[in-house]
C-alpha cells in the first residue's frame, strides 16, 4: 500500500509523514493474511473524530472472528 493523491499519482505531495516510497503498509505471509499499516485507522473510526473510514477495517475484523467462532 502506498501513499497516493485523488488520481493515484504516488509523489513527495502526497506523503504526509516522509515515509520511504511513500510505503504506507505491506501485505504478505503465507496466505496473504498479514497486513503491517501505518494509516491508523483508530483515528478515522467514530464521528466525533470528524471520520469514519477508517471503522471498516475495524468491521471486517470483527467480521472475520465472529465468521471463525472467535
Amino acid at each position: 500500500f502506498k501513499f497516493c493523491d485523488e488520481n493515484g499519482s504516488v509523489d513527495a505531495a502526497s506523503n504526509p509523514n516522509g515515509c520511504t516510497n511513500n510505503i504506507t503498509g505491506v501485505l504478505g505471509g503465507a496466505k496473504d493474511n498479514v497486513l503491517l499499516m501505518m494509516p491508523h485507522p483508530e483515528r478515522a473510526s467514530e464521528e466525533h473524530l470528524i471520520s469514519t473510514d477508517g471503522k471498516k477495517v475495524f468491521d471486517s475484523m470483527i467480521h472475520y472472528l465472529e465468521s471463525k467462532g472467535e
